[in-house]
């Protein structure tokens, strides 16, 4: 028992450093160069995780685990409204930026990187699975169009929506580097709710605006 808890505490303790040091130098870094930032040797590294790809998999469960945790923690009591999705949106960014280097990452595998692969596809539908539930919603509050969630307006809006909120890394990375995320989430953020202006009813407008606004008078103060 104190040995598997030790080795469980090992492992998380790896995945976070890995994490922080991924995300500052660059996902450049080896295994040895990973092990060796870690004062650790590459042999204690593989024993937990054999590969690179196995490595960033661990990183990215632990995303997913602290996503769910973080939107299981939102009162949706009124149900998901476009505030609610907002606040959401912005501690999702938080978030990916904290674990920028596995999003990052995945802009790069390749077809034979099957591990990989065979997650990103399981986390993805689970995602979509989410995201339908909270547009049905809104749907049935008359806040959007049904036709958004017809077959081929559907797969468009979450192209759109799934690559926003991962391509945005990139971006920032790339072209706003020596931009806070602070200054820069607001704009991502909107481009996110954006997507629903094509949809939106006229009470839908109403609090599309509402939210929207008050969010950004909040950006403001």
């Amino acid at each position: 028992m104190g040995k598997s808890l030790k080795g469980l505490e090992s492992r998380s303790s790896i995945l976070a450093s890995a994490r922080k040091l991924l995300n500052e130098s660059g996902l450049g870094q080896t295994m040895e160069m990973i092990a060796t930032s870690m004062g650790l040797s590459r042999g204690r590294i593989t024993h937990f995780f054999p590969t690179k790809d196995s490595l960033m998999v661990g990183i990215m469960r632990d995303y997913e685990h602290e996503l769910g945790e973080m939107i299981h923690g939102f009162d949706l009591g009124k149900g998901p409204d476009f505030a609610n999705t907002i606040a959401i949106l912005d501690k999702v960014l938080d978030l990916q930026f904290e674990f920028r280097c596995a999003l990052l990452y995945l802009a790069t595998i390749g077809k034979n990187q099957v591990e990989l692969h065979q997650h990103i596809e399981g986390s993805f539908f689970n995602r979509v699975d989410s995201i339908r539930m909270r547009t049905s919603f809104m749907v049935a509050e008359k806040w959007l169009d049904p036709a958004i969630l017809e077959k081929y307006n559907w797969e468009v809006y979450c192209f759109q929506y799934t690559n926003l909120l991962t391509t945005w890394v990139i971006s920032q990375e790339m072209y706003y580097s020596k931009q806070p995320l602070s200054k820069m989430k607001p704009v991502y953020i909107e481009a996110t709710m954006n997507l629903y202006l094509p949809y939106l009813t006229s009470t839908g407008k109403k609090e599309y605006m509402k939210a929207m606004n008050a969010y950004k008078g909040n950006k403001v103060k």
